[in-house]
């Protein structure tokens, strides 16, 4: 199955503050033997990189932060194995709903000139034959071999006017999917402006800040607000002291965690069993040397308030899978200090930090809210249980971020502050939050005005007009081709006539040359007739394969259950049956349209190469028409497939955009 990473950054190039994407089908779609739904799949973001695993072909990815989404991207996923954010967007870009419109209409308009052109084929065969009978007479029947000449002159004539609008079919398809590019831009530059628009808002949000004692508003710094230093204080009693050495924390840091750490990483890592490293996805992290190990870390110990819950967070990972993992916080006499633990997913449990886990092979988060058992007052990590008994695997190695231990404030309110990572889990849709220079948030409440930046639905606003504009651009675009269309087609009638005209002064010419050589004229009209024969060949090759600027015109015939099939770089061996033609197309990136006179029984596009089975790349809604874009590699084919109870023509039109 492909899959898609990238990174999400702002127009400052700084990460984006995306929590998680969600990724859905824009519409159901059959897959295999099933069926692909609408419904939302979510995807966690790790230091603004986002990695996911999704089916070939069109799809939906919406941006979440704070728990909300706040945009949705269409995207086209190609077929490789590992494909970048950045083409997979592009490709949705070139594809979204105007373009595809326009495609498909121009689609329509290239079939029905290859129909023409067909017919005009057939005319053109049935007026070969009947010149080879005027010549086997024709020095007895000189009237009838005017007539014949004539005729076939017309028919020829017919066939020439029939190719030519189908090059000038392709040539508007290519004009027309110009325009749909330049509207997807114009969508592009409003996206771009909502962007724009969002960013302020941010901007405004975090405008006021606290410096020490001191309020930053709109750069305009206050005084200080703490007062005067008072008198020193009576000194206390030296009997009072009470505490032994364990019972003070030597490493903390203020605002972050609890979890004690020094310059080279937390200290409860500190064990000959631990190797400290860091990874760009991560930051720090911890690897376990492999086997099923219990192991103690020194008894660094943190200050813990007993009426406070606490939220924690951190990310493990194994090289192998079904590694069961256990981990325990104790107190200052080494009881267990967990009352009760919810990590969401990652289940419930109490006594333990994490009882009874099977860490999964790729980075992923455990967080959630601690309760500590009644009256503890200190805490510490203590026995870490890796690759347990109770798990298939006993030799994987487990690795660990920094863990996250913050409290919980009773509540939350306007000017509240309160630790990040519980902040980005509870703050709420009415409130904007506010990252502080200190390491702590601020919550500010939701600006009231009607057009304030910060207000999601004025965005909303702006981004529709933008979509509304975009709308109308397309259908322009479209009114202007369409009179584009009739007028060549004037021109063309034009130039039919006059060619008419010069064929019936070329016919009386021949009828009087006929009369006098009858000899020199049968030789003549049997090598008219040859040329005739290679002129419908021609037309019959071009109207298979009308190719111009990159855009591909073809038709096939279904008979029962079919294929028809493009051949890519060359023959394939053993492709499968094909009933119909082949055509061959070089690799690329292809827009196509397929279109059947009669409704065809799974019709479908599906791609293959030498010794595989073909897979399907899209399929009709209607059993009458597919549309879809696919990626095509050297030595791979495309099969157009279905089942039909009669013969049944099929119409398609590809374009190469890549």
């Amino acid at each position: 199955m492909p899959v898609v990473s990238g990174d999400l950054s702002l127009v400052t190039t700084r990460a984006a503050r995306v929590s998680e994407v969600w990724v859905r089908a824009p519409r159901v779609r059959t897959h295999g033997r099933g069926v692909v739904v609408t419904s939302q799949d979510r995807v966690e973001v790790t230091g603004s990189v986002v990695r996911f695993e999704v089916l070939a072909g069109p799809a939906v990815m919406v941006l979440v932060e704070a728990g909300r989404p706040v945009e949705s991207i269409p995207i086209v996923v190609g077929t490789g194995a590992q494909q970048s954010l950045a083409d997979v967007v592009e490709a949705g870009l070139v594809a979204d709903d105007a373009t595809a419109g326009a495609i498909e209409k121009l689609a329509a308009d290239a079939v029905g000139s290859v129909r023409e052109a067909l017919a005009a084929k057939t005319a053109a065969e049935a007026a070969r034959n009947r010149a080879e009978t005027a010549a086997t007479t024709a020095g007895n029947h000189a009237a009838t071999a005017r007539t014949q000449a004539t005729t076939a002159t017309n028919q020829a004539t017919a066939a020439t006017t029939k190719a030519q609008e189908a090059t000038t079919a392709a040539a508007t398809a290519t004009t027309q999917a110009t325009a749909a590019r330049n509207s997807a831009t114009t969508a592009t530059a409003a996206a771009t402006r909502a962007e724009t628009a969002r960013q302020r808002s941010e901007q405004i949000a975090t405008s006021t800040t606290w410096e020490g004692d001191r309020l930053r508003v709109n750069g305009a710094l206050s005084p200080a607000l703490t007062g005067p230093k008072g008198e020193r204080g009576e000194p206390g009693a030296t009997a009072a002291h009470t505490h032994t050495r364990a019972d003070i924390t030597d490493h903390y840091t203020p605002g972050v965690s609890i979890i004690p750490e020094d310059g080279q990483g937390q200290l409860w890592a500190r064990h000959n069993t631990i190797e400290a490293g860091t990874d760009p996805r991560v930051g720090r992290i911890y690897t376990t040397n492999p086997g099923t190990r219990n192991f103690t870390p020194p008894q660094a110990f943190f200050t813990i308030d007993p009426s406070l819950d606490y939220w924690i967070s951190f990310q493990v990972k194994a090289d192998k899978p079904n590694s069961v993992l256990y981990m325990e916080l104790r107190d200052g006499n080494n009881a267990q200090a967990v009352a009760s633990y919810d990590y969401g997913d990652a289940g419930t449990g109490q006594t333990y930090l994490l009882t009874r886990y099977t860490v999964p092979t790729v980075w992923t988060r455990i967080s959630g809210r601690i309760r500590l058992a009644p009256n503890t007052t200190q805490g510490t990590i203590r026995t870490i249980y890796t690759n347990h008994a109770q798990g298939e695997e006993t030799g994987a190695i487990l690795s660990f971020s920094d863990i996250t231990l913050v409290p919980i404030p009773k509540g939350l309110g306007s000017g509240d502050v309160v630790a990040q990572p519980y902040a980005d889990s509870q703050v709420g849709p009415a409130q904007i939050v506010q990252t502080g220079v200190d390491g702590f948030i601020h919550s500010r409440t939701n600006p009231t005005s009607a057009n304030h930046l910060a207000r999601k639905g004025y965005v909303d606003a702006e981004v529709m007009a933008a979509r509304t504009d975009m709308s109308q651009s397309t259908q322009n675009h479209h009114r202007l081709a369409m009179e584009a269309v009739q007028r060549a087609r004037g021109d063309l009638t034009q130039t039919v006539e006059e060619v008419r005209s010069a064929a019936s002064q070329s016919a009386s010419t021949y009828y009087r040359l006929s009369t006098e050589y009858t000899n020199a004229i049968q030789q003549s009209m049997m090598q008219n007739i040859q040329g005739l024969q290679d002129s419908i060949a021609r037309y019959q090759q071009e109207i298979v394969n009308v190719v111009n600027e990159s855009l591909i015109v073809w038709t096939g015939t279904f008979s029962g259950s079919g294929k028809t099939e493009i051949v890519s770089g060359g023959a394939v061996s053993s492709p499968g049956a094909v009933d119909g033609m082949k055509v061959t197309i070089p690799p690329g990136v292809y827009e196509m349209a397929l279109h059947a006179e009669a409704r065809v029984t799974n019709l479908a596009i599906r791609r293959g190469s030498a010794g595989s089975s073909p897979s399907i790349v899209a399929v009709s809604t209607d059993s009458t028409t597919a549309s879809g874009m696919v990626k095509v590699a050297q030595g791979q084919y495309l099969q157009f497939a279905g089942t039909s109870t009669s013969p049944t023509k099929l119409y398609g039109v590809m374009r190469k955009i890549g």
